[in-house]
């Protein structure tokens, strides 16, 4: 009986010292006091930096989902038919009759529902977008760090004809999103850890993924705000009247063109009903990855000032005046990480990404020495993991 007392303990200290009482896909969760512990060194965002906030949470694989498509042809020559499968698709259409589309540019829309908890449990909700996603000519379909999206997502094996364009007959599919991801990490917080770090859950998270949501540089400015009322209306749609009581969260984050898609819908979230009565105690949180918007149509207040990166003096923002829509908002906050980079060097017209002043209350905006592909497809400490850091710092202490 000794002996195997001994060993039975001898075992369990191995074991213990060695690190195997903890699953691969789980994380030990450091003390929340510990997690969110700010020193009182201020970068030049104005934000306050944290000393140990986040452990990037490891999973064993990836995230699945099924991926939906607004809408889609059903054989070579056809007219475009509504995806009935995507819930509330007729808030993307033209007086609420399936076969007459607002808009032909929105024939690219790619949507995933990855949480949907019935209406009345619905605390948060969470919406995810890539950027643009080739041209309103030329569909492509890159990978993004914000929605875990891979490269080739639309591609779609069962459509009529083999080559280009078989997203156009692609209605549903399982679709993975990467576990190192901004999405990933927020389903990763939420499956294994019940929300410790950021509160989202799929009990009380409505969690939606657009890997194109169609806001596009060459789209008109009046496309553009009827684009973010579709995705309001689609969004609120989700959640009845009484949630406003409820509601703790709102979480919008874009890269490139997604992310100016993000900061109108925040806006129009604040001054127009009925959302502003439904969000009108919920915390309003946008973070952006080199955002971009179209500066010669003044969008979300873009100017063609320029803004130089004091990291590398080749890259610069064109600056906005969203500072003076959003300091006096109260519990609305935005965080743009930005480089700066033109967007396509190539062509005579350089997209850029935007600059705003930071008041270090409810603004932030941090420069980083790297190009526009870096910032909204690969995952880097001081881009995605920043953001990450400043969304459970925002959840939990303000």
């Amino acid at each position: 009986m000794k002996l195997w007392f001994f060993f039975r303990t001898f075992i369990l200290l191995f074991i213990t010292f060695m690190g195997c009482s903890i699953p691969e896909n789980r994380v030990k969760l450091i003390n929340k006091d510990q997690i969110y512990t700010i020193d009182d060194k201020k970068d030049d965002s104005g934000y306050l930096q944290s000393d140990i906030v986040y452990d990037l949470i490891p999973c064993e694989s990836d995230f699945e989902g099924t991926l939906k498509h607004l809408m889609y042809k059903k054989s070579i020559g056809m007219k475009w038919y509504a995806n009935c499968d995507l819930r509330g698709y007729e808030y993307f259409l033209n007086e609420k009759n399936k076969d007459n589309w607002k808009e032909k540019e929105k024939e690219h829309i790619f949507l995933m529902e990855y949480w949907s908890p019935p209406v009345e449990n619905i605390k948060n909700i969470v919406f995810l977008t890539a950027g643009q996603q080739g041209s309103l000519i030329d569909r492509m379909d890159p990978e993004n760090i914000i929605t875990g999206q891979y490269k080739d997502y639309h591609h779609y094996d069962e459509a009529p004809l083999v080559g280009i364009n078989t997203w156009k007959y692609f209605k549903n599919a399982t679709r993975k999103i990467k576990w190192k991801s901004l999405a990933g990490q927020i389903i990763a917080d939420g499956t294994y850890n019940n929300g410790e770090y950021f509160g989202f859950t799929k009990a009380d998270t409505y969690l939606v993924l657009a890997f194109d949501s169609c806001n596009y540089w060459d789209l008109s400015a009046n496309q553009k705000q009827d684009l973010a009322i579709d995705f309001l209306e689609w969004i609120f749609s989700k959640v009845n009247k009484h949630t406003s009581t409820r509601l703790m969260n709102i979480y919008l984050a874009g890269s490139s063109m997604g992310g100016a898609l993000c900061v109108t819908i925040a806006y129009k979230m604040r001054h127009t009903q009925p959302w502003s009565d439904i969000v009108q105690s919920a915390k309003v949180i946008v973070s952006l990855m080199d955002a971009v918007a179209n500066h010669v149509d003044g969008e979300v207040w873009t100017t063609s000032d320029k803004i130089n990166n004091p990291n590398n003096s080749f890259y610069f923002c064109y600056k906005s005046d969203l500072s003076k829509f959003f300091t006096s908002l109260h519990n609305t906050y935005i965080y743009q990480v930005a480089g700066g980079s033109a967007v396509l060097p190539v062509i005579g017209v350089k997209y850029h990404a935007f600059y705003f002043n930071p008041n270090g209350v409810n603004l932030y905006f941090k420069w980083v020495n790297r190009d526009h592909f870096e910032i909204g497809r690969e995952w880097n400490n001081d881009t995605i993991k920043s953001q990450l850091i400043w969304l459970a710092d925002t959840i939990n202490m303000f």
